[in-house]
């Protein structure tokens, strides 16, 4: 990453500098958040303690500045942005009005303030003692490096409005007043009545049984609510039902799906289905409630007899230690195991999908076998979510399926169509998820390890299930309550995120110390603890998302509470307070994974990008040519491609899949590949620039080969749907590698400002030592068209400014639009 202050480079300038190559390269990407221990890169110690005296700032999360807005949003205590020591103030004041969704057209109107006071009393409430505009150019973090508070009071950077400021300078007025104060209090409580709408138009759909495969039920049926069925204490409609469901089920959901045989609802009857059935008794009876029998399963699907069958454990043999489970129909029940009508008792295995009556289908799963699906139930599984897009679903009574794929024979024209009508008129139904206060804390862990990320499970499920939550929380339970789950909630998705990338930044630690380890690092040994990051950071963004939009709306009930010796006034204040709170907390994770992920990535492509310029894409690749015969005709692009292209691709496509794989945010995806994009783009510029000589890749055989390696590149882009990424963060290496493989006829035509008008991302010193080194190697004298002009002249000197800097990279900036969890839609996505 490239987020630190130094100024070091990725390129290997010369010789003196080779030895130091590995050594530089670290220090650049340990300018990051990150777990690791650095003591052998830079001997700083173990835990770096914050400076109490500096507010805006984090030893442990250098490049992020808090800058405070009390002045301009009452309650929205601080905001973060990312910032270098070269950052000025205008820059950050742009970003700060991006973070506080102001029109950054008005930057003129704000400015950014270094503040000095101290907290005081019990409630330790931030006194200002000095206030000091900073003008545009000024450097906050260069400032804060050269000049110290005194002892017993702290800095912080505040945006304000210019014409206040301005206003207090002349009148020499306090800045902390009983005025200011209930000013503040009213914008709280004005804000605290915004209301905002999500967007609808999203494709996060639930069918009626939570994952049924189609709707299925009555014209007459009532609306009624269906609940998500987690394990622990079941919370239904009435406390009689409640009684029932627990002495029909042995006390509700006891065990955990991961600890004992179950069956999973996919298509069911009406909204009383439950999701998921137990199989911890030694024996289940199957069948449609009456007043004279009452089953273990509950079907309520007229089609289903009082006693349709039975699931019994079947005797454990000596020689194994499996549970295995029989199923035994009855007669004149219609019972398929497979879409196979069974008569006699069958045992089941992991990944049976088990059919009763007409509507209702279930997985078999054994979380004991320790196995995943098989290939077989998945074909069925897709077959059948075919068959529900296109028919009405009902299995036939008589079994006449396809006993590979599981699809129904098709039914006359006219059946199919009366089929229809029903689901075509039921209603559809949002997903409700309730439980009892006393229930949140065990609620919340259960949601956030219930999805395993590397699993095929919905990836966004926790975002959706925490939302249901906070939903469910802020319109049931006493008002303010939501805004300490919203910070509880925040605070557990922090900690999950520290852990695993701690864990990666261990099993990493040896590729630094060691250089012969680092050459060996690639995507593929990544991926398993990426996931995790990914998983993480897609759900934070969308979480976040959902706070910023409803927690207005959910403040309403405490602003239309009664007044009670002012707990009306101090309840909301607080709640403001958790809410901002619980925001800053997902922005600072959805940051920090977003470095982590990018802090990974480039290191792998910092082994495999050096072979990109010594590649020749014109010469035979054995291993290409293998993967064609092998396959008879490869169309894969990337397979015909050289080795060392093969490996950056490999990079960037492993990132892609992952990206997409765990439903990260559309422009978040941009983002992370606009960063690895100009890490590419600046590492191999820097070593043409440096090394080009040396390695004769200025000669015009050998840019060619790399022009067309990097076109290989350019065109898997734009096959991704990057194009105007590559094309906009690679224009500096290409433009130097388009004017050293121009033929010297054609080049020696040009001029000096035609080439800077043609190339205007090369700055004047690059330029020159490109035309320079072309001179040289095709040796062509003196050319006075190639003289740069007089106001480029004193610029060709500027050594400085030869090699680029990884410090330029491209803002995270969170998205407004495009999220995916809608709990105001009309389904939910299974």
């Amino acid at each position: 990453m490239f987020y630190g202050s130094s100024s070091a480079s990725m390129s290997l300038p010369s010789k003196n500098r080779l030895k130091r190559q590995s050594r530089t390269f670290t220090q650049v990407l340990y300018r990051t958040l990150s777990y690791r221990d650095r003591r052998s890169v830079t001997d700083l110690p173990e835990q770096v303690r914050d400076d109490p005296c500096e507010l805006s700032t984090q030893s442990s999360a250098p490049g992020v500045l808090k800058i405070f807005g009390d002045e301009i949003s009452a309650g929205a205590n601080y905001k973060s942005v990312l910032a270098t020591p070269r950052s000025s103030a205008q820059e950050l004041i742009k970003e700060a009005l991006d973070r506080y969704s102001l029109n950054k057209a008005s930057v003129c109107n704000y400015v950014l303030c270094d503040v000095i006071g101290r907290f005081e009393g019990p409630d330790r409430r931030w006194r200002t003692e000095c206030l000091r505009a900073l003008g545009s150019n000024e450097k906050p973090l260069l400032l804060q490096d050269l000049w110290k508070p005194k002892e017993g009071y702290s800095r912080r950077f505040e945006l304000r409005r210019r014409a206040e400021v301005e206003e207090l300078a002349a009148k020499e007025k306090d800045t902390i007043t009983a005025d200011i104060n209930a000013q503040a209090r009213k914008l709280q409580r004005n804000r605290a009545k915004g209301t905002m709408t999500l967007q609808h138009g999203t494709t996060f759909c639930r069918s009626l049984s939570e994952t049924s495969l189609n709707l299925v039920g009555l014209p007459g049926d009532e609306p009624k609510r269906y609940y998500s069925t987690l394990p622990g204490p079941i919370r239904t409609r009435s406390a009689r039902e409640t009684e029932a469901r627990k002495e029909r089920d042995g006390g509700g959901v006891k065990h955990s799906l991961y600890q004992s045989q179950h069956l999973l609802l996919l298509q069911g009857y009406n909204q009383q289905d439950c999701l998921v059935y137990l199989l911890n008794r030694e024996q289940h009876t199957v069948g449609q409630e009456t007043a004279s029998a009452r089953p273990n399963i509950c079907l309520s699907s007229p089609d289903v007899l009082p006693l349709h069958c039975r699931i019994r454990r079947a005797p454990q043999r000596r020689s194994s230690s499996d549970q295995r489970l029989l199923l035994e129909p009855v007669a004149h029940g219609n019972v398929l195991v497979n879409f196979m009508r069974i008569e006699r008792p069958t045992p089941l295995r992991h990944g049976d999908l088990l059919s009763f009556g007409a509507h209702y289908i279930f997985l078999y799963k054994d979380p004991l076998s320790a196995k995943p699906l098989p290939a077989q139930t998945l074909t069925r599984l897709r077959a059948l979510a075919k068959l529900c897009d296109s028919d009405s679903g009902v299995i036939s009574e008589k079994g006449e399926a396809c006993r590979m794929c599981g699809a129904a024979l098709h039914e006359p024209a006219a059946s199919r169509r009366s089929s229809k009508a029903p689901a075509r008129g039921a209603l559809k139904r949002k997903l409700v998820l309730e439980f009892e206060r006393a229930h949140e804390d065990p609620l919340v862990n259960r949601v956030l390890t219930l999805i395993e990320p590397s699993s095929d499970d919905h990836k966004l499920t926790p975002a959706y299930l925490l939302c249901l939550c906070i939903k469910h929380s802020a319109n049931t339970f006493p008002p303010g309550s939501f805004g300490k789950l919203l910070l509880k909630i925040a605070k557990r998705i922090q900690t999950i995120a520290w852990e695993k990338t701690k864990e990666l930044a261990q099993k990493q630690a040896q590729h630094s110390q060691d250089p012969a380890s680092l050459s060996l690092l690639s995507i593929s040994d990544l991926v398993p603890d990426l996931q995790f990051i990914f998983f993480w950071m897609s759900n934070a963004i969308e979480i976040l998302y959902f706070i910023q939009q409803k927690s207005p709306t959910y403040m309403q009930t405490i602003e239309h509470m009664d007044d009670k010796a002012g707990s009306k006034e101090s309840l909301l204040s607080a709640t403001i307070s958790a809410n901002e709170e619980a925001m800053t907390i997902l922005e600072e994770v959805i940051m920090y994974t977003f470095q982590q992920c990018v802090y990974y990535i480039t290191k792998t492509l910092y082994v495999v990008l050096p072979g990109l310029l010594d590649c020749n894409p014109f010469g035979t690749d054995t291993s290409s040519e293998q993967c064609r015969r092998g396959a008879g005709v490869c169309v894969c692009a990337v397979c015909v491609m050289p080795e060392a292209v093969r490996r950056v691709v490999s990079v960037f496509q492993t990132t892609s899949d992952l990206l997409q794989q765990y439903q990260v945010h559309s422009e978040v995806q941009s983002q992370m590949f606009a960063y690895l994009f100009f890490f590419t783009n600046v590492s191999l510029f820097n070593q043409l620039i440096d090394k080009g000589p040396a390695r004769g890749w200025f000669q015009r055989s050998r840019v060619l080969q790399i022009q067309a390696s990097v076109k290989m590149l350019l065109d898997w882009a734009k096959g991704a749907g990057h194009n105007h990424l590559a094309q906009k963060f690679f224009a500096k290496f290409c433009s130097a590698v388009s004017i050293l493989a121009s033929p010297p006829q054609q080049l020696s035509q040009l001029s000096w400002k035609a080439l800077c008008v043609e190339h205007p991302s090369l700055k004047p010193v690059q330029l020159h030592r490109i035309l320079t080194q072309y001179q040289l190697m095709a040796e062509l004298g003196p050319l006075p068209i190639w003289q740069p002009s007089s106001e480029d002249e004193a610029y060709i000197y500027r050594t400085v400014d030869l090699l680029e800097s990884f410090e330029n990279h491209p803002p995270i900036v969170l998205p407004s639009a495009g999220f995916k969890v809608d709990l105001e839609s009309e389904c939910v996505e299974d």
